[in-house]
């Protein structure tokens, strides 16, 4: 991908979703986490993210679920654990960046 691509990708999702690189960032550690293991519990991707502070990862994922891209699941087997799932507007963000 070309640096102007980039560029253009940054700004197609801040205008359309108000994500910034941060946001994106995180979205790709949590598709790989996904990948990896099946899953990703809200604790352990923010213990595990290296994209952001803890407490900069647990604000995003808030905002991602406010914007629905991403939404909280309650775990079954414990209810005290949530599982992030795509939200309503994933497929959009991706769609939008695959265009780019």
């Amino acid at each position: 991908m070309k640096l102007e691509q980039i560029k253009d990708a940054l700004n197609s999702a801040e205008s359309r979703f108000g994500l910034d690189g941060t946001d994106l960032k995180i979205l790709g550690e949590w598709l790989e986490c996904k990948k990896v293991s099946g899953f990703a519990t809200i604790m352990f991707f923010i213990t595990e993210a290296q994209c952001a502070s803890q407490a900069t990862t647990h604000a995003r994922i808030k905002k991602l679920c406010d914007k629905n891209i991403l939404k909280k699941v309650d775990n079954p087997a414990n209810l005290r654990y949530k599982h992030l799932e795509k939200g309503s507007e994933f497929d959009k963000v991706v769609k939008l960046l695959e265009r780019v």
